[in-house]
């Protein structure tokens, strides 16, 4: 409040300021956590101030603690690991040349790696030029210690590990076809993926024409329907059972029963329908392919063979050794 005295006193904040912004950072050493804090004050033309508020929490500085070593160590290992899949991806795409572009499983392949060595840097830049600068900043109190950066970065490394673990799971899936049951999923999915896609062309004509007239009649009226995407977010909400009545009747009486109604009959039972039914067609296909095919033997009775063979030589061993001591 003392600083904003003292702008408003040598005439910074006037009737011609538009916007005043006030940036700070705070720091618990109890959970070694940075928050940092933009809190904007809008002047509004007609008179007025709209207040805004962003508050970032970040991990800038590790504690040093073994933890953080052993997961240091880790992201090495995976990084290596990286670099040999990147080797072979570049030796496939050699010898493919054109039909490595075709494969879905190559470009997760490819975004995995990308936002493997994204997370690297990331996380070495972080340690390497943005702890030295956050150490700094208590050794000169008079000058402003702008975290924003440091802010954003982390948040990008935070993303990109997020959706790079997404993607190590979505990967397990290409591994899965040794089972007969987890291929007919797979099998089921690319199967019907066509139909799926004419499927889609025909409902979002249909949903896309539903959010421009909510736009258009609703828009002016009601919170909800106030643009264009708020509109598609809310007729999404309503697919989901999330809607209020209410609201669109209040804003149009005439309109607003025809416009559910129809909206609940064309675009969501009798569309949802005809996905179910293109799903359950395909299942039934791929499970008669798979029964008629010639069985190959799965990863899970090969396991069990050999355990069972483990077991019996294990077995046979010992009744060897007991034979052996009773004739002694």
């Amino acid at each position: 409040m003392t600083l904003l005295d003292t702008l408003q006193e040598n005439l910074w904040i006037t009737r011609g300021t538009r916007a005043v912004f006030v940036d700070f950072s705070v720091y618990n050493a109890n959970l070694n956590l940075y928050c940092i804090c933009k809190i904007i004050f809008e002047f509004l033309p007609p008179g007025g101030v709209s207040p805004a508020v962003q508050f970032t929490p970040a991990a800038l500085t590790p504690f040093g603690n073994i933890w953080d070593w052993i997961l240091r160590i880790l992201l090495y290992y995976f990084s290596a690991y990286i670099m040999y899949c990147l080797c072979e991806e570049i030796r496939e795409m050699v010898h493919f040349k054109g039909t490595y572009f075709i494969q879905f499983w190559n470009y997760v392949d490819l975004i995995i790696i990308m936002l493997t060595c994204l997370l690297v840097v990331g996380t070495e830049y972080m340690k390497a030029v943005m702890a030295p600068y956050i150490e700094e900043i208590p050794h000169n109190p008079t000058r402003y210690g702008n975290l924003e950066t440091p802010g954003i970065i982390y948040q990008v490394v935070k993303t990109s590990g997020a959706v790079l673990l997404f993607f190590v799971y979505l990967r397990t899936f290409k591994y899965l076809n040794f089972s007969r049951r987890i291929a007919q999923l797979n099998n089921t999915i690319r199967n019907c993926s066509k139909d799926i896609l004419g499927f889609s062309v025909m409902f979002f004509v249909a949903y896309f024409a539903y959010a421009e007239l909510g736009y258009l009649v609703f828009g002016s009226q009601t919170d909800e329907f106030r643009s264009f995407g708020q509109s598609m977010f809310t007729l999404l909400r309503t697919i989901l059972g999330d809607f209020d009545y209410e609201k669109i009747s209040n804003a149009n009486w005439i309109v607003a029963p025809v416009y559910f109604l129809t909206y609940i009959i064309l675009v969501f039972f009798v569309p949802l329908n005809m996905f179910l039914e293109i799903i359950n067609d395909t299942y039934a296909d791929v499970k008669i392919d798979i029964a008629i095919a010639p069985k190959k033997i799965e990863m899970s009775e090969y396991i069990k063979k050999k355990c069972q063979n483990l077991f019996k030589k294990f077995w046979m061993c010992s009744e060897r050794r007991k034979g052996e001591t009773n004739d002694d």
